[in-house]
């Protein structure tokens, strides 16, 4: 097909109207030229088919014996639909003309090459099959997968309308690579307010290809996709969707699609019951989160066909080699006494029920000490970071916590200038923080992301660093993978660094024990179960053993 815009005066007929309302109907072969545009008449017919399913004033057209005229827009169609004013009218404004709509059906079928073989792969077995879990370790491209499968299925008219879930801090990631991978696609982020929501859907559900949301729009589904479900629900990050009774998994359930692919790289994080509830959700007549019952071997026996999983080791042979290290680091002075402080207090007072709160302070002073802010931590960052800022490279550092963040920044900016260093928090709100990542990865006076671990950890792609700083950990190694592959992944061409910090003698050291057992059970994935938070939190309680909790450093 030329890139010329190509006009089709298609003349229609009815036949078989029925008191239903139901038709067949027929494109003429007549008005096509085969030889200029290389459609083929059956193609047109789908299209004609759509517009008329579309709009009731075309039927009417042809029911009077009119030619209505199609006008599909050639090149790139721009695919953001971002809402810049919270009105019905910019709302209205988000509707595709009825060319737009059914180019993608008329286009040559989209070439798969610029894809790695896995992914080719991962394109073809999600196509052929309505429900599924990609489960492929982070950095492999699952969003590039779903949009070349989602492409492909609208080119041959399986798909008219789908609808992408995802965390509000991905819908930007989501929206640029459908711009980047599918420019025929009509994509629109539809975030509408509470007052304006149910309108602000019926009005752009089914003109537009694409829709972009984030889960807390779907703690309720909006009546139009109860009523008229998409023909494809993709969920990104589905590990949140893990609990069957929570609203969101419940206003999913209530849309029924024809066809639910779940993405995510940690279908367990907790237990059985966790990829139980995905499979019922992307295969509900095969599975039920009764199945969590089933011993893991005939579970993960019944999942192997609706679960593609593949390992960066397995399947990127280019991929640079990362150094995994964890560096042991001495408490400083102020450390030490608050610490010890802390111990003493909880001895003297505390009560059955604080051990959790002991525990979280004990993490807190092992990062930063509040009232000096004195922090082993950020001195051995701010060391390594003048080595790599000689190397002409670039950083992340991760924390789950603000406070040792905002100390790193100042002193950073003391010592190399206010843009040294690119802060992403999760009170900065869309456009902020893609304005951070956007200079990070384009100015080369940016040393430094410094980033909450709950906003950068999903979803980004940063390849322009290739250090990485685990400031704290999580007690789940998926959580701390999840930041780290940010770096490692798909696009990396250089050799990787990944730190991690463990202060001798303190609560840090049961933690990694926790971890390190923990590892040898997930890295069979799907294949073995992961402990919870209240079992974490109950091995080092009787790990290191609340009374004993570092007395010898007390005495």
């Amino acid at each position: 097909m030329t890139e010329a815009s190509l006009k089709l005066s298609v003349r229609l007929e009815k036949e078989g109207i029925t008191e239903s309302g139901a038709s067949i109907l027929r494109l003429r072969r007549s008005p096509v030229c085969r030889d200029e545009t290389g459609i083929v008449p059956d193609r047109l017919a789908l299209a004609a088919e759509w517009v008329l399913d579309l709009d009731a004033q075309y039927r009417e057209l042809i029911l009077a014996g009119r030619s209505p005229r199609v006008i599909v827009p050639a090149g790139r169609m721009a695919a953001s639909g971002r809402v810049e004013h919270e009105t019905l009218f910019d709302y209205r404004k988000l509707q595709l003309s009825l060319g737009e709509i059914i180019r993608p059906l008329i286009l040559d079928p989209p070439e798969l090459k610029e894809l790695y073989p896995f992914q080719r792969w991962g394109v073809e077995w999600l196509s052929g099959r309505n429900g599924g879990i990609l489960a492929d370790d982070m950095g492999l491209g699952k969003t590039v997968q779903v949009i070349a499968a989602m492409r492909l299925l609208f080119n041959c008219a399986e798909l008219r309308t789908a609808l992408v879930v995802c965390p509000k801090s991905l819908i930007a990631t989501w929206e640029r690579e459908f711009s980047r991978w599918a420019p025929e696609l009509g994509v629109a982020v539809l975030t509408p307010p509470a007052q304006l929501r149910e309108d602000a859907w019926k009005v752009v559900a089914g003109r537009r290809h694409v829709l972009l949301t984030n889960y807390e729009q779907l703690r309720h589904p909006p009546e139009i996709l109860r009523q008229a479900p998409p023909d494809l629900v993709v969920a990104d990050e589905a590990h949140r969707i893990r609990k069957r009774r929570s609203r969101i998994t419940s206003g999913i359930l209530q849309l029924e699609p024809k066809r639910f692919w779940a993405l995510t790289g940690t279908p367990l994080e907790r237990d059985l019951e966790d990829l139980a509830t995905l499979l019922s959700m992307v295969a509900p007549k095969s599975f039920a989160p009764a199945d969590a019952k089933l011993h893991p071997s005939s579970l993960r026996s019944r999942a192997r066909p609706y679960v593609l999983r593949r390992r960066k080791r397995e399947v990127l042979e280019e991929l640079p080699p990362v150094l995994d290290t964890t560096d042991t680091l001495e408490l400083s002075e102020a450390q030490e006494r608050a610490y010890q402080t802390a111990v003493r207090e909880y001895r003297l007072k505390g009560e059955k029920g604080d051990e959790l709160a002991l525990l979280t302070r004990l993490q807190a002073l092992c990062d930063i000490d509040s009232g000096s802010r004195e922090s082993c931590k950020v001195d051995r960052i701010l060391d390594l970071l003048g080595r790599i800022r000689e190397q002409h490279e670039k950083a992340i550092v991760f924390s789950h916590r603000l406070e040792p963040l905002r100390e790193l920044q100042r002193q950073i900016t003391e010592r190399w200038g206010i843009k040294a260093a690119v802060f992403l928090e999760g009170a900065m709100d869309s456009r902020e923080r893609d304005r951070a990542v956007s200079y990070f990865r384009n100015d080369e006076r940016a040393l430094v992301l410094l980033a909450s671990a709950r906003v950068g950890s999903e979803g980004l792609t940063l390849v322009e660093a290739n250090h990485v700083f685990l400031l704290n950990q999580w007690w789940n190694p998926s959580a701390n993978d999840q930041a780290r592959d940010r770096v490692v992944r798909v696009g990396q061409r250089r050799k990787v660094r990944v730190y991690r910090f463990c202060c001798r003698g303190t609560i840090e050291e049961a933690i990694e024990r926790i971890l390190k057992s923990k590892r040898e059970l997930f890295d069979d994935a799907v294949e073995r179960l992961a402990q919870g938070d209240s079992a974490a939190w109950t091995q080092v309680l009787r790990e290191v053993g609340i009374e004993r909790l570092l007395l010898e450093k007390c005495d």
